[in-house]
């Protein structure tokens, strides 16, 4: 990403994004984009509404979520939506989460940690913390709440 202006992103001969680096990494429009660029969160639900630029999804254990829907994106039926990991954020004391699920492990990196989830659909859900946790509070076992901004979680074509 940092030898280019621009970017295409090619699959099977077929161009599916041009953009900045940082416009492909922010805001991947397919499922095969956001996958090739980065590590990224993929859960899978169905478009209930859509208004303009945002829908409202489904996910399958039923929680809703708000996305901004790109001009590819479907308009109904099952989709697929992405977050990064450092766009999704733990869930503060007396915060409502957004998502949770059962932390499967804690890897620390120095910089940030990552959070690793296993949703109660059985999809994986990973958090990158900038710095470290509090390795006493986030036990593997413990049920842990994400916070999913919605203008960070994206509807993949």
């Amino acid at each position: 990403l940092t030898m280019s202006d621009r970017i295409a992103v090619m699959q099977a001969g077929k161009i599916l994004q041009v953009g900045t680096p940082r416009e492909i990494y922010d805001s991947p429009t397919h499922r095969f984009v956001a996958d090739f660029i980065g590590d990224i969160n993929i859960l899978e639900g169905a478009i209930e509404k859509w208004d303009g630029g945002t829908a409202t999804v489904r996910l399958k254990d039923g929680t809703p979520v708000s996305a901004h829907l790109g001009p590819e994106a479907a308009r109904s039926g099952d989709v697929s939506v992405a977050i990064r990991p450092e766009n999704a954020r733990l869930a503060g004391a007396g915060e409502t989460p957004t998502i949770t699920g059962i932390l499967e492990n804690v890897v620390y990196f120095g910089a940030a940690t990552n959070l690793r989830l296993r949703l109660a659909t059985g999809e994986e859900f990973v958090i990158r913390n900038p710095g470290a946790v509090d390795e006493g509070r986030y036990q593997p076992g413990a049920a842990i709440g994400a916070v999913l901004p919605p203008d960070l979680i994206r509807v993949l074509a």
